[in-house]
């Protein structure tokens, strides 16, 4: 009785399969330290449901770990849940309509990880539907006890070494979130906007010595006419303060009444010592910010303007012109404004003159001196001014890029605020040596980040104005702001306020940037290896570093052997967060590399090659896809795109896959009747079983060499093309006749279809683990799990040879084939007589499969050593 269905079953099969390999634990990781392939697998977001690029780029990471366990490597193949942090609010706020900002922290808090746990599990549910061999006693949640600890350890550790630190300073600002963000969650939009022209006027006669009346000197800079009214917030002191005290402000109080209504008065535009200056601006809602005018001081039409000052139309505000380099004298009118804060050479600009800082966009993006008017109606609200005192003189529609924050959409700010901030501009060096000790595959991706790093501007801000996540372990005391620090043992901590010595301390309220604790994951599997191992908190069992008085996260001779880790499987748009921010943590902890390989997947896009996304409308549920084609389908689809490389989602190469996991069943089904229980190469002595078993080692050892780079893309290739076309096109066509009849060299092709049957099995086994496992473990009872260790199949070493190309048995296949499909003949019709020309004469002994895969009454051989390319084949009806 056959022992595979006539149908293939993926439903059941799935089913069986995934209670199989949970029983016989085939994919747990021991924990002993010998040969271990290690994974750095990236925790998802819980952010909302995953699609199928979740999927696409996972099972790039499962093929590999399938792989190396086959290959008796130690797999050590964990998944995380990265469930602290701004995604998991943000889902949690829509999912369940509430603020957190309205909310009590703690209930929000509970709130979120009630919504993470059951995301998680719905997370786990797809992961083992696609057939991921996750070893889930590995599993983390970056919001667990054990991560936090470890997050706040490593702050410390930073902050005691003198490489994190706290400070004011201009931030990048998501007015939508209410918080400060990174430089690496920012991405660049296109807008339509105008450019607005608008008239200052200059003091001709007075001249005046910026290097000693205005650097430095607040008070001189931030004079305003009496005929404006409101209040300025102006910092007074060093901006690069680095102190703990609350932010000093003095409020200029000017004269006058209902301000902004009191608008420049005729009488201070007609002042005889007065001229005007056209400049032009996309942001003229910033002018009660404008701290100086600029110009390149090769710009001839401006020379005469240094050391003099100008005046700003509405506020009457004196600023002092400058010249500087970068100024663009093909911009505009060559004329810039420094505003504190429009962009980035706003903050330059400012440090670089020691300029006043004027802060009147709020946190929530309003202006206050305008009324408390949002950004956008601000900026419309100064232009109707200054066009109804003529002092708009023309627009021009531009397009312009905006810095807009990753997460929420929104345009960003800058405003000045407290954070705090890993160091990293005096690493950049030191940081491009560690990414090229790193392999990175493919090698674009090592140009990608030098390229990031070689741009970075500022240190990495790690505090969050939000709710969930790692709190900051650090306490102010109440009355001075004197820093205290917890102890190591008291971590992870979480008090709003503690006693000591009588003084009460107050604890920063700020999370970290969930790229702050995720960036530790090689540090936090190696924790669950380590409380594997001991079943205790290692970080208990450790001695303190004797300088920092703190342990540098489990650094220690066990460690060597586990980091660097083998492999950091991601994609290729958090290569400048998540890869970048790994390999800053272990420099700055660990002096190595957290890594020795990366390999970094593309996107899988929408079929009109778009970015999927849900406002589109264009995901694909990779639940209902599993369902409908089977998990092995869609491993196949995502195995279609090469390292790097962004793939259309395209249900026409599902039905490719398809057809492949139907034709393997099928095969399987066709050489069951013919499998011997002990199968020996000795026993194949049949020319054409020795040509398809000596391919069939070369694809072995083309097909290693492929998934030892990660390529999984070209072994995949290399597989379906010989099983398709060579195996099962060819050679199962050419030994049909000699399998089913008792004729000389039936024992070769009985055990050459045994012998190959398991080496395909085994090398598709890591793209399609469920069809490959239901058929060897039907068919090799008493094998091991296809998918446990040193099952790798071995280059075949075949006692004979051949020494003609195998390619002519397909040539002539093809010949005949193609002649009875020119004469419109049924391919099951014989001809008359088939003449081979052939400079083999081994080819000889391969008669009887040729004549009966060809259907030939008669075939005439001529050995010719000059015949061209080795081989003439004619047919006759």
């Amino acid at each position: 009785m056959a022992k595979l269905e006539s149908r293939y079953n993926f439903s059941q099969i799935e089913y069986k399969c995934k209670t199989r390999w949970k029983e016989s634990q085939v994919y747990k990781f021991s924990p002993q330290f010998r040969d271990i392939f290690s994974i750095d697998t990236p925790p998802p977001t819980i952010s909302g449901s995953l699609h199928i690029g979740h999927v696409f780029s996972y099972c790039h990471t499962d093929f590999i770990a399938r792989y190396q366990r086959m290959r008796g490597k130690n797999v050590f193949y964990s998944l995380g849940f990265d469930n602290n942090g701004l995604p998991t609010e943000r889902l949690v706020e829509k999912s369940c309509k509430v603020k957190a900002s309205r909310s009590d922290r703690a209930e929000f808090v509970a709130l979120c990880e009630e919504i993470s746990a059951e995301k998680i599990e719905e997370f786990k549910d797809l992961f083992n539907s696609i057939g991921l061999s996750i070893d889930w006693d590995f599993s983390y949640q970056t919001n667990s006890e054990d991560c936090k600890r470890l997050s706040q350890e490593s702050f410390l550790y930073l902050y005691k070494k003198g490489l994190l630190y706290r400070k004011k300073m201009p931030i990048l600002w998501d007015v939508i979130d209410q918080t400060a963000i990174a430089q690496a969650e920012v991405e660049e939009k296109e807008f339509d906007s105008k450019m607005n022209y608008i008239i200052f006027l200059y003091e001709e006669n007075e001249d005046v010595n910026i290097e000693t009346d205005i650097q430095g000197k607040y008070e001189v800079a931030t004079k305003i006419s009496e005929k404006t009214s409101g209040n300025v917030s102006v910092v007074v002191g060093n901006p690069n303060d680095n102190s703990l005290e609350a932010d000093r402000v003095c409020e200029d109080d000017f004269t006058g009444a209902n301000f902004p209504e009191q608008w420049w008065s005729s009488g201070l535009s007609s002042c005889t010592n007065l001229r005007k200056l056209e400049v032009g601006t996309t942001r003229p809602e910033l002018l009660p910010a404008c701290v100086a005018l600029l110009y390149n001081p090769s710009d001839e039409r401006y020379k005469n303007l240094e050391g003099k000052y100008a005046i700003t139309p509405i506020f009457s505000k004196r600023v002092p012109i400058i010249p500087d380099p970068d100024v663009i004298v093909e911009k505009g009118t060559g004329l810039v404004m420094c505003c504190t804060f429009g962009d980035e050479m706003d903050i330059k600009w400012w440090q670089k003159y020691d300029l006043p800082l004027l802060e009147v966009i709020d946190r929530y993006g309003r202006i206050e001196l305008l009324n408390g008017k949002k950004v956008e109606d601000a900026r419309g609200y100064v232009l109707e001014k200054l066009r109804e005192k003529g002092l708009l003189t023309r627009q021009e529609a531009i397009t312009h890029r905006v810095k807009c924050a990753e997460r929420s959409g929104g345009k960003l700010e800058i405003i000045s605020t407290y954070q705090w901030y890993i160091e990293i501009l005096k690493h950049k060096e030191d940081l491009k040596s560690k990414v090229q000790e790193i392999c990175w595959l493919p090698e674009k991706m090592r140009i990608k980040i030098e390229q990031w790093i070689d741009g970075l501007k500022w240190d990495w801000c790690i505090s969050r104005q939000r709710y969930l996540g790692v709190r900051v372990p650090v306490y102010y005391e109440k009355e001075t702001g004197s820093i205290l620090l917890p102890e190591l043992s008291e971590l992870p901590v979480e008090s709003n306020v503690i006693f000591r010595d009588g003084k009460t301390y107050i604890q920063d309220k700020d999370v970290l940037d969930t790229w702050a604790t995720s960036s530790l994951s090689p540090q936090i599997n190696y924790l669950l290896l380590m409380k594997s191992v001991y079943n205790s908190r290692v970080v208990e069992q450790m001695d303190a570093d004797p300088v920092t008085g703190i342990s540098p996260n489990l650094l220690d001779e066990e460690r060597l052997q586990f980091q660097p880790m083998s492999l950091r499987p991601q994609a290729h748009e958090i290569i400048r967060t998540w890869a970048f921010y790994t390999i800053l943590r272990s420099l700055l902890e660990y002096q190595t590399v957290p890594w020795r390989r990366v390999m970094v997947s593309g996107w899988c896009l929408a079929s009109d090659k778009s970015k999927m996304s849900k406002s589109k409308g264009n995901t694909v549920d990779p639940v209902k896809l599993i369902a409908e084609y089977g998990a092995d389908v869609v491993r196949y689809w995502s195995a279609s795109a090469g390292l790097g490389c962004d793939t259309c989602f395209s249900e026409n190469v599902l039905l490719i896959g398809k057809k492949l996991v139907n034709k393997i069943w099928s095969a399987a089904r066709f050489i069951e009747q013919f499998l011997v229980s002990d199968p020996e190469l000795l026993k194949v002595d049949y020319v054409t079983d020795l040509w398809i078993l000596s391919r069939l080692s070369e694809v072995v050892k083309d097909t290693e060499l492929a998934l030892e780079n990660c390529d999984y893309f070209h072994a995949k290739a290399l597989m379906e093309r010989f099983f398709l076309h060579e195996y099962c096109d060819n050679y199962l066509e050419l030994v049909k006749s000699r399998a089913y009849n008792d004729v000389p060299g039936r024992e070769s092709v009985l055990h050459s279809l045994s012998i190959s049957l398991a080496v395909i099995l085994k090398l598709f086994a890591p793209f399609l683990p469920y069809v490959t496992d239901e058929i060897y473990s039907a068919l090799f009872p008493n094998s091991v799990s296809l998918h446990g260790g040193f099952t790798w199949p071995s280059e075949i070493h075949l006692a004979r040879g051949i020494t003609f190309s195998g390619n002519d048995f397909i040539k002539i296949l093809a010949k005949v084939r193609g002649f009875k499909s020119e004469h419109s003949i049924s391919m099951k019709k014989e001809v008359s007589l088939v003449e081979i020309k052939t400079a083999a004469l081994e080819m000889l002994e391969a008669e009887y499969d040729i004549k009966a895969a060809t259907n030939s009454a008669r075939i005439v051989w001529e050995i010719d050593d000059n015949v061209p390319n080795g081989l003439e084949v004619r047919v006759f009806l």
